[in-house]
Parts: structure tokens; sequence; C-alpha cells
């Protein structure tokens, strides 16, 4: 990797301002924040929306169940008047035939139904069986009418359930896309989240990625290629703060090859520390 870097192959991290990274991860999170509003908000009024739909095709189904109903209480009235009607026509003619004979079959009117045969002498009887005619007969049009009633009301019935099982599957299927796409903003921004803070110095970077990293966090960090990626690494080095963790890791660190590691280094910069001389001056800047 530094021969790549020096060769002009491959970037190298040379400064990572911390406090434009905080700044960066902060605006991360409230950008997050602001999105999971702003999607919670439009999941809500697209709920609302969806329901006002059901709402509004619950209430015409209702409406026109109450007209159902109208419209029985009307047709019942309709479909009842010629029968009675006909029925007292044809009392009050064999009331006044009371006693004599029927010299023709008599029948009541637009049915097969024969009250009085050929011949016949009328009596009370015959009265009676028109009553019982028109009783039966009003009954089987209310019977009839009721059904259609009722099997219009199922219609409306069934077509409710449907537009209520509808209304939720549409409601869940917005709830699932909107846990999905917050699921998917919470994953990308953790994504950029880990990337932001696995920035460091001395992080080596290729090409695209370079220009990946810098068009989203350019103004969080500084990356170089040639000796001179390597000259701003040294030039921004704190021997003092170094030494520190050093010490801190050889007196710490259980791990031997650790500890072997850090003292080594250490090493390195205690004697830098003790000459006065600067890391970066082992970088020639003028020939």
């Amino acid at each position: 990797n530094l021969d790549r870097v020096l060769y002009f192959a491959q970037y190298v991290v040379t400064h990572v301002d911390e406090e434009a990274r905080e700044k960066e991860l902060k605006r991360q999170e409230d950008k997050i924040a602001l999105t999971e509003h702003e999607q919670a908000a439009k999941l809500n009024a697209r709920i609302a929306e969806a329901r006002a739909i059901s709402e509004k095709r619950l209430e015409e189904l209702s409406q026109s169940r109450i007209e159902i109903d109208n419209q029985y209480d009307e047709m019942i009235a309709e479909r009842l008047e010629p029968t009675i009607k006909a029925g007292q026509r044809l009392e009050g003619m064999l009331s006044e035939s009371l006693g004599e004979e029927s010299r023709t079959p008599i029948q009541f009117p637009d049915s097969d139904q024969v009250i009085a045969k050929a011949g016949e002498i009328i009596t009370n009887q015959h009265l009676s069986e028109v009553q019982e005619f028109v009783k039966l007969r009003l009954e089987e049009i209310e019977d009839e009418l009721k059904e259609e009633k009722e099997k219009k009301h199922e219609e409306i019935r069934i077509e409710i359930e449907e537009i209520r099982a509808e209304t939720d599957l549409n409601i869940e299927d917005l709830r699932n896309q909107h846990e999905d796409q917050s699921s998917a903003d919470r994953e990308e921004n953790i994504r950029l989240r880990d990337e932001l803070v696995d920035l460091q110095p001395l992080t080596f970077i290729g090409e695209s990625r370079y220009r990946d990293l810098r068009a989203r966090w350019g103004q969080v960090f500084q990356a170089d290629m040639g000796a001179e990626a390597f000259f701003n690494i040294l030039k921004r080095l704190d021997l003092d703060k170094l030494s520190e963790e050093l010490w801190h890791e050889v007196r710490t660190s259980r791990s031997k090859q650790k500890r072997s590691k850090a003292t080594k280094r250490l090493k390195v910069v205690e004697a830098f520390r003790r000459s006065g001389n600067r890391p970066e001056w082992m970088i020639l800047t003028v020939l």
C-alpha cells in the first residue's frame, strides 16, 4: 500500500477534522429523525385517506340499504293493492249473487283459482274462500318481496365486508411498506455512520472509493498521493500525545505481541522527542 501511494496509484487519508466529523454525525442523526417524522406523517395521511375513501363507500352502501327498505314499503303497497281490490270486487259480486246459481265458473282475476264452479249455489262459503285466497296471495307477495329485499341486503352486507377487508389489507400494506422503507433508511444511516467513523489517518483508499467519500465527506477528511501525503501525516503527528498512548498500551495490554509492537514504536517516538527533530524532516521538500 505504501508503494502504491508513493507511485500515485492509491490515496491515503492524511487528516480527519474531528469537529467536522461530529457535526456530520449530528447532521446525519437529525436527517434520519426528520425523515422518519416525515415518513410517519405521510403514512398517517395515506391511512387517513384510505379510511376516508372506505367510509365514503360504506356510507353510500348504508344509504342504499335505506333506499331498499323504502322501496320495499312502496312495492308492498303497489303489489298488494291490485289483489286487495280484485278481492273486494269479487266479494261484492258474490254478495249480490248469494243464493243464486252460478251460470259459469267464477275464478279469482289473473289466477287459476276457481272460487265457484258452474251450477253451484253462491253461499257465504264462497265469500270465505275469496278472503282466504286473498290472504294467501298477500302473504305470497310479501314473502316474495321480503326475499328480494333480504337478498339485496345480503349483497350489501357482503360488499361492506369486502370493503372493510380491502381497507384493512391496504392499511397493512402501507404499514409494511413504511416499515421496509424505515428499515432500509436505518441500515443506510448505520452504513454511512460507520463509514464516517472509520475514516482515520493512514486509511488507504482506491481512486473510485476516494471520489465517493470525497463527494459525501469532503469537508471531514483530506487524502493525498505521493510523498506529500506522508509528509502531511508526519507533520500532524503529536509526539507527546502519541508517547502517552504508547506508554499506556505497553503498561495495560495483555497481548505480548501488541506490547512488543508498542515498545518498538515508543523507542522511535522517544528518540525523536529527545533529539528535537520532527518526523516530517525525514522527507525532502527542496532539492
